[in-house]
């Protein structure tokens, strides 16, 4: 509580605040809430644009003091009441105080009131005391923060193990030391402040120490063993280290002492720390080119094989970019353990950075025992990862090169593990690869085409095919997927299993998303201006997009935009992608779904769990994979997939698609299970908007 004694208004009548020409607009452009009391009890509260945001328009509304009261806090009331006494024992005063008060939403919050007292002799009809009162519960909560932030700082400071210190460049005095600093010199605190760094050494040392502190600004760090001289005269041998430090715009630098008994230790963690990944605690880069190294030399000699397996997670953009870097740091620390804990105890695993592990195997006898670890890594991510009761569906890819077949030096059997890596992604991911010479030209063409990809949009060069879906109780044509293709200037035509995967490795899968999207809606809206009846259109969407920020506004936008309806739009998304979070897909499935847009499990049976997303997932339709539907009418395990979805889908009221139908006895055999609809290159492959419109004017009629 802070006063501060001022003496009565010395303006005139006609200038003084409370003249309503003057008074008002200060009033209404005060960044506080202006306030009178009057000796019947009356609290009035001038209307302005600050009063307006308090929350206590039902006190404002009363207009008393005894409303006021009733707001505060117990535990304020009889500060206020010894303010009221104050007041008529000390008019003529001002004062602040700081008061918690209920809004009128139940929440405390705490005004700053600021109040001036009029001194006798002032109007007998007009208020006794005047003032203002603004919203400070920010501020204090900020100070408490900041108050927080320093005292964490020193305790942390504090906590080091060894003497910890802040030094001046220029004049070499202590800025900042820590208790165990104090301690071990013996000097108090106030000593400590007028004391510069040069005299903690003895005449002897002075010229080293003066050189490891030029070391510190030219190098970027400085260390020194030396004798701490202590204020009772001994000298404790320590070791000190330095780094610079820019502290308010000024040259200095900070270190720490640490006894040369823990020398040691303290080289230790400084080499662990050099060698090994902060995240995970495994092998870094430096590491392992070590550890490779020497295995290459140890095998040179011992004329046994050496293997390296590069390991990169497949779509792990779409767990940062779906749920941030500090829950993808948690999943990649939960993938090191699983790969720690599957190796031998030679082996060497490492992080070399984001999503990609690298496993040095140094004694290798047999290629086929690599086969079978990298296949035993592969299987492994079939298990989810829980993290932060969540779980997450990952895969991994696997490159793998052998010493001396593949290299003969380390950086060459990475880099060749590398590029087997890629293949096993293009191949399909969740697989391994072998690395072979004509990886190196593949590579160079993967890169080719992430540049040529960027720009094919822009260029005209991707465009969206479109094949029918025929009902096959009807025969007609209800609906149809849009399907992206790429035709290179010079390449000619790229199949999507080329590209696809190049745009999601790249990040560019949301970009082209949205272009294909976009392009769908737009497309679909033309054939209704022309009078087409109204079709369903298939769009696939990948995890990415799934797992973006807001998938819901982003469809809900592009059906606005393009007016395409909503109930006509069918998202397809693998059960792969379903299972990369399934809380969060299902708030965005509820969220599609409420927009009218449905849902098509695609590629059915090929994912995890499909029963279990038939019962949680809000989905419309499932798609038979074409490898079912290709095998149903000669292998007997694939009848059974066919037959066991179409009766699935029956029993959830959902509508089944077959993909992939290439025969007459395929659809004859469909119809008989009744299935509910086909698609196909018996019916149409997928043909440009033209073509797909002249088939509907044409019309189409299946074959019975």
């Amino acid at each position: 509580m802070t006063r501060w004694p001022v003496g009565p208004p010395t303006l005139s009548s006609e200038n003084r605040m409370v003249n309503n020409e003057l008074f008002d607009p200060l009033v209404l452009v005060a960044g506080e809430s202006v306030w009178e009391r009057y000796g019947d009890g009356r609290l009035v509260w001038h209307a302005s644009p600050c009063r307006d945001t308090l929350g206590f328009d039902e006190m404002f509304a009363a207009g008393t003091l005894s409303a006021f009261i009733a707001r505060l806090h117990p535990d304020d009331v009889t500060h206020v009441h010894a303010r009221l006494d104050s007041e008529a024992a000390a008019p003529g005063v001002a004062w602040i105080d700081e008061y918690r008060l209920r809004r009128d939403d139940g929440i405390y919050v705490t005004l700053a009131i600021r109040g001036y007292t009029l001194p006798p002799g002032s109007d007998p009809s007009g208020p006794l005391t005047v003032g203002t009162a603004r919203d400070v519960t920010a501020e204090r909560e900020n100070e408490r923060k900041l108050g927080a932030a320093v005292d964490y700082a020193d305790a942390l400071i504090d906590s080091i193990p060894g003497a910890f210190y802040h030094v001046d460049r220029e004049s070499l005095l202590m800025l900042r030391w820590n208790s165990t600093f104090r301690e071990i010199t013996g000097y108090s605190d106030e000593e400590l402040a007028t004391m510069t760094a040069g005299e903690f050494f003895g005449a002897d040392e002075q010229d080293q120490v003066r050189s490891a502190i030029d070391d510190i600004f030219v190098r970027g760090h400085g260390q020194v063993s030396a004798g701490f001289l202590c204020k009772d005269g001994t000298r404790k041998p320590y070791f000190f280290t330095g780094r610079p430090y820019l502290h308010e715009g000024r040259d200095s630098y900070v270190g720490v002492a640490v006894s040369m008994d823990e020398q040691v230790a303290l080289q230790q963690q400084l080499r662990h720390a050099a060698t090994h990944d902060a995240l995970t605690g495994l092998a870094n880069r430096s590491l392992l080119h070590e550890e490779l190294g020497r295995a290459i030399e140890e095998a040179a000699a011992g004329g046994h094989r050496v293997a390296v397996l590069d390991l990169d997670l497949d779509r792990f953009k779409v767990v940062n970019d779906g749920f941030g870097h500090p829950y993808g740091d948690k999943v990649i620390q939960a993938v090191a353990h699983r790969l720690r804990a599957l190796v031998c105890l030679e082996d060497t695993v490492a992080r070399m950075g984001g999503d990609e592990f690298v496993i040095l195997a140094p004694l290798v006898h047999r290629y086929e025992d690599i086969h079978e670890m990298s296949q035993r890594l592969v299987d492994s991510f079939s298990e989810p990862f829980v993290v932060e009761e969540r779980q997450i569906h990952l895969t991994g890819s696997i490159g793998v090169s052998f010493y001396p077949r593949d290299g003969l030096r380390g950086a060459e059997l990475i880099d060749n593990a590398d590029m087997a890596m890629y293949y096993a992604k293009a191949a399909g991911r969740s697989a391994f690869r072998v690395f072979a010479p004509v990886m190196a030209e593949e590579a160079q063409r993967r890169t080719d085409m992430e540049t040529h990809l960027r720009t094919a949009a822009a260029d005209g060069q991707l465009w969206l095919a479109f094949q029918p879906k025929v009902d096959l109780a009807s025969g007609t044509v209800t609906g149809c997927e849009a399907l992206l293709r790429w035709n290179h200037p010079e390449r000619g035509p790229i199949p999507p299993s080329e590209f696809i995967p190049v745009a999601e490795e790249s990040g560019m899968i949301l970009q082209i998303g949205e272009w294909v999207l976009e392009e769908a809606c737009r497309q679909g809206r033309a054939w209704l201006d022309e009078g087409l009846a109204p079709l369903s259109i298939a769009v696939n969407i990948s995890a990415a997009q799934l797992l973006q920020p807001d998938p819901v506004g982003w469809v809900k936008a592009t059906l606005a935009r393009t007016g395409f309806p909503a109930e006509l739009l069918e998202l397809e998304l693998t059960e792969s992608q379903l299972s990369q979070d399934v809380e969060t897909t299902i708030r965005v499935i509820r969220g599609l779904r409420d927009l009218g847009v449905t849902i098509a499990i695609d590629d059915f049976g090929t994912g995890y769990s499909s029963l279990e997303y038939l019962r949680r997932f809000d989905v419309t339709s499932l798609k038979i994979d074409r490898s079912f539907v290709d095998g149903m009418l000669a292998e007997s395990s694939d009848e059974a997939i066919v037959r066991a979805a179409i009766a699935l889908g029956g029993a959830f009221g959902i509508s089944v698609t077959a993909e992939g139908v290439e025969t007459e006895a395929q659809q004859r055999f469909l119809a008989e299970l009744r299935c509910d609809a086909m698609q196909g290159y018996l019916v149409s492959k997928p043909v440009p908007p033209m073509e797909f419109a002249d088939l509907l004017t044409d019309g189409w009629t299946t074959r019975q």
